[in-house]
C-alpha cells in the first residue's frame, strides 16, 4: 500500500516513479559501441532518429546538431560525479539556428519528453556553448503549472548581471532564470563567429566537462576550473540529457562516478578539520599552486590533492591520469617521461 501511495504522489507531481541511482562505481553511460543506457528524443518525431542526428562512429558519439532534442538515459540518477568530453565540430548546413556553438547537459530532468516547447525534459541545464560554457539554465516553459517547481540558488554580483561571485548577493531562481559563470564575458553576443572565454579551448578541441551533485548542491567545473556552484537544488535526482541544438559536436566520454560528501572546495569532518579538496578548488585552478596558496590563507587543516606516477618513476599533480584535460594532446601519465 505504501508503495502505491508513493507512487500516485509522484505522478501527480509529474516525476518518475523510477528510484533514482546512485552510483556503486564508475559507471560509463557512453560505451563508445552503441546508444545502450540512452533513448532519443527529438523535435517532431519522438523517439525516432531517422536522419541519424546521433551517431556512433569509433569510439565517439556524433550528433550533427541539424534538428533539435536529445538523448536522455532510461534511467535517473543522483548525488554522483559526471565527466563529459566533447569537442565542436561545426555547423549544421539545415540546423535551425546561425549562432554560437551549442548544446548541453540537462541534469534532475523530470516530467513528459518534450515539456520545454516540443523538445526537452524540465530540467537544470548546464551549458556547453562558445563563449558562455558552465551558466545554468532552469529549463521549464510553462511557469510552474506541472510539478515538480524547479528551485536553485546562486550567490552573484548582482541579480541583473548575474554573475556567479563567492560570497556575493543571493539570488534565488524558481521554474525559470539563469546564472551566469565567473567568467561571464559582457561583450557576448551569441554569433556564429563568437570567440572562446578560458578555460573553453579552441573549437575543435577537447573539452572536460564536470557536473558534481551532492545533496541539494552541484558545481559546473570546466578543464579542471570551477565556474559555478549551486544550493538549494530542487529536484536534486533525475535523467540526464545531451543536446542536440544547432552545432555539430562530438563525445568521447559520458562517465558518472560516485562522489564523497566530505569532499568538496572545503570539506568538513568532525575528527580531522577541515580538508581543502584539491586545494582551494571553488574559486582557483584545481591542483595548482595558487590553490593550494589560497586553502592555506582561508584556514584549511588539510590540502588533498591527486598524484600519478611517470614512466620514469617522477610524481606529477593531476586529478586525472590522462593529460587530455590541461594540454593539446591526450596521453596516459604512466606512459609519459617527466620531461614530456
Amino acid at each position: 500500500m505504501k508503495k502505491a501511495i508513493a507512487r500516485v504522489i509522484a505522478v501527480s507531481l509529474g516525476m518518475s516513479v523510477l528510484a533514482a541511482e546512485t552510483p556503486a562505481g564508475r559507471v560509463e553511460l557512453f560505451n563508445g559501441r552503441d546508444l545502450s543506457n540512452w533513448y532519443v528524443f527529438l523535435k517532431g518525431r519522438g523517439r525516432s532518429d531517422p536522419r541519424g542526428v546521433f551517431t556512433v562512429s569509433n569510439g565517439v558519439l556524433r550528433v550533427s546538431g541539424s534538428e533539435l532534442g536529445c538523448i536522455t538515459t532510461e534511467k535517473e540518477w543522483r548525488d554522483y560525479r559526471l565527466t563529459v568530453e566533447y569537442r565542436f565540430t561545426g555547423g549544421a548546413p539545415d540546423a535551425p539556428g546561425k549562432k554560437a556553438p551549442d548544446s548541453g547537459i540537462l541534469y534532475h530532468s523530470h516530467g513528459a519528453d518534450g515539456a520545454w516547447h516540443g523538445i526537452w525534459m524540465k530540467s537544470f541545464e548546464y551549458n556547453l556553448i562558445v563563449g558562455k560554457t558552465a551558466d545554468l539554465i532552469v529549463v521549464v516553459s510553462d511557469g510552474g503549472k506541472t510539478k515538480p517547481d524547479y528551485l536553485a540558488t546562486a550567490e552573484v554580483d548582482n541579480p541583473r548581471t548575474r554573475r556567479w561571485t563567492p560570497g556575493g548577493q543571493t539570488l534565488s531562481l524558481k521554474n525559470g532564470g539563469r546564472v551566469n559563470s565567473r567568467e561571464d564575458r559582457p561583450d557576448w553576443r551569441n554569433a556564429a563567429d563568437e570567440t572562446i572565454t578560458p578555460p573553453e579551448r579552441p573549437r575543435g578541441e577537447w573539452n572536460t566537462a564536470v557536473l558534481e551533485c551532492r545533496g541539494d548542491t552541484s558545481a559546473h567545473i570546466l578543464n579542471g576550473v570551477t565556474l559555478l556552484r549551486l544550493t538549494g537544488l530542487s529536484p536534486t535526482e533525475g535523467r540526464i540529457q545531451i543536446q542536440s541544438e544547432g552545432y555539430g559536436c562530438e563525445f568521447r566520454r559520458i562517465t558518472l562516478e560516485p562522489i564523497d560528501f566530505g569532499q568538496g572546495a572545503c570539506g568538513a569532518t568532525a575528527e580531522n578539520g577541515i580538508t581543502a579538496h584539491r586545494g582551494d578548488s571553488m574559486r582557483l585552478p584545481q591542483n595548482s599552486l595558487r590553490a593550494f596558496s589560497s586553502a592555506n590563507r582561508i584556514g584549511a587543516d588539510w590540502i588533498e590533492t591527486d598524484v600519478h606516477l611517470t614512466k620514469d618513476g617522477q610524481l606529477v599533480i593531476s586529478h586525472n591520469a590522462t593529460t587530455g584535460e590541461y594540454a593539446a594532446q591526450d596521453k596516459r601519465i604512466k606512459d609519459c617521461t617527466y620531461a614530456e
